[in-house]
């Protein structure tokens, strides 16, 4: 079996030669840092997976073109509808799908696509010249969530039909394993959207997504979030997704070993606290063996920090971590 074998058998509840390890991609600082705490000067951005165990985890991001001006009403709601109208042709053409299909030709490692990117992040302009701004766009948003709900209804449904047609046009020329539909609303307290206005709002473009996506015969479907999503969860599982991958769990009270008791046959990814790497290696030994035992039991799971490493992580608490995650994988198998 391959990493790709892998990926899909673990998600699908299927045996596996050997668990695959998949985490986010390790980040220049850390590596710099590394290197002056004993990993070997050899070791690049190039090859690190293959020094330290790890498996690669393709994804294609699907960047949308920016919508200009302030959110402030209606009007402004109907300038979004329009913009998404256009669909994503002329941005993300038959030539860059081409061109990546070049790019990962005879891969033996899982690929996936972007099929959402949340119902804020498109409907509210970014202004990095101008933080205040870009606060008082996202502010006007959530007004309008209250006063204009058939408007924002609507301008997401198209925003969904802009995500499934980028998706149709990629797999004239990939075969993707995986479509992520991302979700980035929570912070430790809770989601910034109320499961009630996520029902009313959001929950419509999941199905139509996630129908779009089981028409076009894209194995798994995953759902990512971040922080204290769980008030949604059961929502989002009923909508059809396969699998979860909820970051940034740390004092957000999101357990993945009761979550995976709570939604049994849905795969998981991720889960283990990447805060405990600043600790302690009995901290890490710990949160470990708490989250891998059981999970490795149930199930469907495929381990990962929950963050990607920082460049404070010490390099050999990271290899603690790696060694016990492995030794539990050894032991859940025999």
């Amino acid at each position: 079996m391959n990493a790709r074998d892998r990926f899909l058998a673990v998600l699908n509840g299927q045996p596996v030669d050997r668990m695959p390890f998949f985490e986010e991609e390790i980040r220049p600082d850390v590596l710099e840092a590394w290197h002056r705490q004993g990993l070997p000067a050899s070791v690049t951005a190039a090859n690190y997976r293959a020094y330290l165990g790890l498996d690669r985890l393709g994804y294609i991001h699907t960047r949308f073109s920016p919508v200009e001006g302030a959110i402030t009403g209606p009007e402004s709601l109907w300038r979004i509808i329009r913009h998404y109208q256009e669909h994503p042709v002329k941005y993300l053409t038959a030539e860059f799908w081409q061109d990546k299909a070049a790019e990962y030709q005879g891969r033996d490692f899982p690929l996936g696509v972007q099929g959402w990117n949340g119902f804020q992040l498109p409907l509210f302009p970014p202004d990095p010249a101008n933080e205040h701004n870009e606060w008082d766009n996202l502010i006007n948003l959530y007004i309008q969530l209250k006063d204009n709900p058939e408007t924002v209804a609507e301008a997401l449904s198209f925003i969904a039909d802009y995500y499934i047609a980028i998706v149709q046009l990629a797999l004239r020329y990939l075969d993707f394993d995986y479509v992520i539909l991302r979700e980035p609303i929570a912070s430790p307290i809770g989601p910034v959207i109320s499961p009630r206005d996520f029902v009313r709002l959001v929950l419509p473009q999941y199905h139509k997504l996630v129908a779009a996506y089981r028409r076009m015969n894209v194995p798994i479907i995953l759902f990512s979030s971040i922080s204290n999503v769980r008030p949604l969860l059961p929502l989002v599982v009923a909508a059809g997704v396969d699998g979860l991958m909820i970051t940034q769990i740390m004092n957000a009270g999101v357990d993945y070993v009761q979550i995976g008791r709570q939604f049994p046959h849905v795969g998981l990814i991720g889960g283990i606290e990447s805060v405990t790497l600043l600790e302690s290696t009995e901290a890490v030994v710990h949160e470990v063996k708490k989250k891998a035992v059981p999970l490795l039991k149930r199930g469907r799971w495929l381990p990962a920090l929950d963050d990607n490493a920082r460049a404070n992580v010490p390099y050999r608490r990271f290899l603690a971590y790696r060694q016990t995650l492995l030794q539990c994988c050894n032991d859940a198998t025999g």
